[in-house]
Formats: C-alpha cells, structure tokens, sequence
C-alpha cells in the first residue's frame, strides 16, 4: 500500500488545472482531478484524502462554498482545505476562510507558496488542534488594545501583506505594523493590516497573510520597491 498523501483538487479552467498538475507532480503526493462539484464529491467519499484543493470560482455561482461545507460534512473538521480564487474575491476567500477552508492561493497561481503551503499541511500534525489564540484580542474591548512584537516583512501584493515571526496571532486579529521606513511612501510610520490566513514552518515560524487597509495605490507601490530593496 502506497504510503504518499493523497489529494484532490476541482479546477474547471483548463490552464489552471494543468498548471495544479505540474505542481503536484513536483510532489511526493499522489492525486486526482475533478472538472465540477457534482464528479468531485464522490471521489472526496470514495478516496478519504489528506487535503483538498477547491476552486472558488467554479462554474455555477457559490459551487465552490458548496464543496467546503459538503467536505466538511464528509470528513470532519482536521482535514485542511486550500481554496483557489481570484485576487478580487476577497469577500468570498474572507468568508470561506471563516466557514471551513483553512487556507487559500490566488489566481495566479504561485508555484512556490502553493507548494509551501501544501507541504507544510501535510507535513503537520493536526495543525487546527494545536493552534492557540494566545494574542486574541476581545471582542468587547471598547477602544485599541496593542500587543508590541517583531515581525519580519517577506512580500506584499496590492490587497496583502505577508510577514514572519515566532508568535501565534489569532486568525481575524486586526493590528497596527509600526515601521520608521512607512515615512518614505506615507505621512505616518503605522498601516493597519488583519490577520486573515496563517501556517506554522518547519523552523517553528509561522507565516502570516493580513489585509491590508487604507492604503493608496501609490502608497502601495512606493512600499512594494521598498521591501524588495531591503531583502
């Protein structure tokens, strides 16, 4: 009996569904494909994979919610699931990351985060059960509470903003990045960003996805050159 992870991916688009295939090829990993909803839960029944890769952005409207909350219903809470969606979907990724998916990659696909984030779900032992809200910050809380810590910036898209550090932050944690280097591309050193994706590396760092919020596009520009120069 084979020993590799199984996975199972639904892409309706063609070129994305190749592009899948050549990255989990790249894989120690066995799996298997599904063009649409309908063909993709009887294999989700059928071979009790390890991990699922669900497109949001399926033909019919909502077929990729579907999926989560029937995958769910199938094979509990511990399996990770991945969505795949367009950059413009924040709503829809926000929502289904609230909803039962556990991580998400955006069109287009990035070989190397996808593959990083496949790894390190399969690699983990029961990454949900471990994880803490050891910095949530209360609900009821009537004005900003501020937990100061070390970050390391590592990328930056125009919606997100990707960081390391050794401390857990609870998932839709909202906080404030204080960085003298934010006077070069706007009037204040603050951004506020929110927590809404997050995996554990295999150096015990976790890397977080935040939001970020209230920011201009040249703003974001200017802070793009100025993360790549100090790498």
């Amino acid at each position: 009996m084979s020993s590799q992870k199984k996975i199972l991916f639904v892409e309706d688009n063609q070129l994305d569904r190749l592009i899948l295939t050549k990255i989990l090829d790249d894989l120690d990993v066995e799996y298997l494909s599904s063009d649409s909803a309908e063909s993709f839960l009887p294999l989700v029944k059928k071979v009790n994979p390890d991990l699922c890769l669900v497109d949001l952005n399926l033909k019919r409207i909502r077929d990729g919610e579907f999926l989560i909350k029937a995958i769910r219903n199938i094979l509990g809470a511990d399996l990770p699931i991945i969505i795949i969606s367009g950059e413009d979907d924040t709503e829809a990724i926000q929502y289904n990351l609230k909803n039962g998916a556990d991580d998400f990659v955006c069109k287009p696909i990035d070989k190397a985060l996808l593959s990083s984030k496949i790894s390190n779900f399969l690699n983990s032992d029961n990454i949900k059960s471990k994880i803490l809200p050891i910095f949530a910050v209360p609900r009821d809380l009537k004005g900003d509470a501020f937990i100061e810590q070390a970050i390391s910036l590592t990328a930056i898209s125009e919606k997100y903003l990707h960081f390391k550090t050794p401390h857990q932050i609870q998932e839709g944690s909202k906080f404030r990045l204080k960085n003298t280097f934010l006077k070069k591309v706007r009037d204040t050193d603050t951004i506020d960003l929110k927590i809404v994706s997050y995996v554990k590396e295999a150096d015990g760092d976790y890397t977080y996805i935040a939001e970020i919020s209230a920011i201009t596009y040249s703003e974001q520009i200017k802070l793009r050159s100025l993360i790549v120069e100090r790498r």
